[in-house]
């Protein structure tokens, strides 16, 4: 084609003008809201606020506040038998209530994503004129990565007539540019799809329109994938991260809108299938949205939704004790068997900041056979090899691993993203497929209707990769088939080049973490010995169960390595230290109870250690002459100094003793006997 430079530019201001045209002229719609300036709104008390109106441009909060909108619009004739919906943007983020729960999630735009932005709300199908209508919102004035400006506006609240066909056309020629594009210059497919296009410019503007424009589109997308083409199991995905670039009371709401929109599109396409991880977000959903949650089940029950995982969170491997990555696989497993009958079987790391050599060991104890992550895609200096491997840790454990050639979990289904995809690939010689994430991410949102749409037109596709709509388990099933023998083999830790400050930043909190594990675990072993302490909190096993839950979200590979914002810290500091004095109180009341109504000169001394303890431990002096004795335990020596008697103890691993300071008249006597 001459001229090439000039087409493409006629080409993509043809398909900018068709977008830009989808929504059609708008029509009025009036909104009123109330706000809060630090918090969010509860639903039921809205009735009780104050609401004031207001108009396009004008300011509804600072950064961080939140608001309810209500916005009220009857349907005018011109609109009549038309698609309709509201189209809303109120500069952040925000969820349509429908039925007092989350119904639909509203996203503003992201510079570097191209199909982030949600804005339009559907109403009807076939409009009828003189329908009203009476939309609740929640607005939170923060983009999809934090706060990203001082002031909020409200920037556009219209109906607006939805062009289904142009919208059609328009993800056709979208596509089909993109591939173009991505293909070499010379190349003969590269060579048709332009010339394909600028014809479907010329018919438009000879006011031919859409039949013609479509046909020549539809030839054009009919063009077979070629035989090598590599099958890309596509799962819709929203990454949450629990915390970061806000705090984890606006996590909440994000995972609300995240799962409100993903039922949306899966009671549109049939073919579609969404995937979520972290059993603490679904978690959260259950106490905050029952509805919600409910809806969410029937879709995993269909086969729709996939649990994704077998942790708790997405937690830090290196800062975290090997007893809580235990524990994050048995709560998270735990958790989705209760819930869904279900109990993933791999390890859904995505974004996690280099891994432990010690996982393989801890994840086939706790039979978990597969690891994914995509984060070793950042390292600065060494890019690591390679997409399929088998990872040995430290003990000779070996699990099947995957660094997702995507490089992505953000994935945009863009053909040319998926021809980079497949020229990295590092084991395309024995993989005929690969694991595929798609839709926005990291403050949640998932995928748009643009995502879909493309993955069904690149089911067969010349010059890309074959989509299929699919779970992970799909793609692991299919690994599980390759023969170990020739997959490369990596050994001990996969260490990430990047993020390296995270392991010294915010030391109060890694503090905080290592004695809230040790305290978890001083505190359950006195219950295993027979404690029973009397608590106001309720009974010793739930209290631990909370604070174990607690402690496991913040292991969040954005919290506990301090790469959140500020408020994050602050929050995550103040549970742990609640949980630290919760623990203390616990073991006090342990110690009490095992130590019983004791003797005069009788002691209690405990090992939480897991292994044989020997220390020097003080005690007051009796005023008449004595012997110790110890009871379940040794005493190897002992004297006085500085006004105390220091006696030297052996005790055994994970057990309780006493020592009995005996009238020197009563040395010989035995203690009562206890069982430990």
């Amino acid at each position: 084609m001459q001229n090439e430079k000039i087409h493409l530019e006629r080409i993509a201001k043809f398909i900018k003008r068709l977008k830009d045209n989808v929504h059609g002229r708008k029509y009025p719609a009036t909104a009123s809201f109330t706000h809060n300036a630090t918090s969010p709104i509860p639903i039921l008390v809205l009735d009780e606020l104050t609401w004031q109106d207001i108009a396009i441009s004008e300011t509804w909060s600072q950064a961080w506040g939140s608001a309810w909108f209500r916005v009220k619009a009857t349907i005018d004739p011109q609109l009549a038998g038309k698609r309709v919906g509201l189209f809303f943007d109120c500069d952040g983020e925000a969820c349509v209530y429908k039925d007092g729960s989350p119904f639909q999630g509203l996203t503003p735009k992201v510079d570097w994503y191209h199909n982030a932005a949600k804005y339009f709300v559907p109403l009807s199908d076939s409009a009828v004129p003189g329908t009203k209508y009476d939309i609740l919102i929640e607005a939170a004035a923060n983009d999809l990565f934090g706060s990203g400006k001082e002031n909020y506006q409200l920037r556009e609240c219209s109906l607006v007539a939805y062009d289904e066909e142009l919208y059609q056309l328009y993800i056709d020629l979208e596509i089909l540019f993109d591939l173009a594009k991505s293909l070499g210059e010379g190349s003969v497919r590269r060579a048709k799809i332009l010339y394909g296009l600028n014809r479907i410019c010329n018919i438009w503007n000879e006011g031919k329109g859409h039949s013609e424009a479509k046909a020549i589109s539809q030839e054009l997308l009919s063009r077979p994938a070629n035989a090598s083409a590599l099958t890309a199991y596509s799962v819709g995905h929203a990454h949450l991260d629990l915390a970061w670039l806000w705090p984890i009371r606006e996590t909440k709401r994000k995972g609300g809108r995240t799962f409100a929109n993903a039922l949306r599109l899966l009671e549109s396409y049939a073919e579609y299938i969404f995937g979520a991880s972290q059993a603490q977000l679904y978690q959260w959903m259950k106490e905050l949205y029952p509805g919600l949650y409910n809806e969410v089940k029937q879709q995993v029950k269909l086969g729709r939704w996939e649990v994704q995982g077998a942790s708790w969170v997405e937690f830090d491997t290196n800062l975290s004790g090997g007893e809580s990555i235990i524990r994050q696989f048995m709560y998270g497993k735990a958790f989705f068997k209760r819930e869904f009958g279900i109990e993933p079987n791999y390890l859904w790391l995505p974004d996690c900041f280099g891994f432990s050599a010690n996982l393989p060991q801890l994840m086939k104890g706790c039979k978990v056979e597969h690891f994914v992550t995509q984060k070793l895609s950042w390292n600065e200096s060494n890019p690591f090899p390679h997409h399929l491997f088998i990872w040995q840790g430290i003990d000779g454990s070996e699990v099947r691993a995957q660094q997702l050639p995507t490089n992505d979990y953000n994935f945009s289904n863009n053909p040319s993203a998926f021809q980079a995809t497949e020229s990295r690939f590092a084991q395309a010689e024995l993989a005929d497929g690969f694991l595929n994430l798609y839709g926005i991410g990291d403050g949640g949102g998932g995928p748009t209707r643009n995502h879909i749409e493309y993955g069904l037109r690149l089911g067969n596709l010349e010059g890309c990769s074959k989509f299929k709509f699919a779970k992970a388990e799909d793609f692991l099933s299919y690994y599980d088939t390759l023969d170990p023998a020739l997959l490369p083999k990596v050994y001990g830790e996969l260490y990430l080049e990047f993020h390296r400050g995270t392991y010294t930043t915010q030391a109060r909190m890694k503090k905080q973490n290592y004695l809230c594990e040790n305290k978890l675990r001083t505190a359950e072993t006195l219950l295993a010995l027979g404690a029973v302490p009397s608590l106001k909190e309720g009974d010793a096993d739930t209290l631990l169960k909370r604070i174990w839950e607690d402690t496991l979200l913040l292991q969040f590979h954005d919290i506990l390595p301090g790469s959140s914002i500020g408020p994050v810290c602050k929050d995550a500091l103040e549970m742990g230290t609640q949980n630290l004095s919760t623990l203390d109180s616990l073991i006090a009341k342990s110690l009490e109870s095992l130590a019983g109504k004791a003797d005069e000169g009788c002691y209690l001394v405990f090992n939480p250690a897991a292994g044989e303890n020997t220390q020097w431990l003080q005690f007051p002096v009796p005023k008449d002459s004595f012997t110790p004795v110890g009871e379940a335990c040794s005493i190897i020596d002992y004297h006085v100094q500085d006004g105390l008697l220091h006696i030297l103890i052996r005790l055994e691993s994970l057990s309780w003793g006493r020592i009995h300071l005996f009238p020197t008249d009563d040395a010989a006597r035995t203690p009562r006997k206890h069982q430990s």
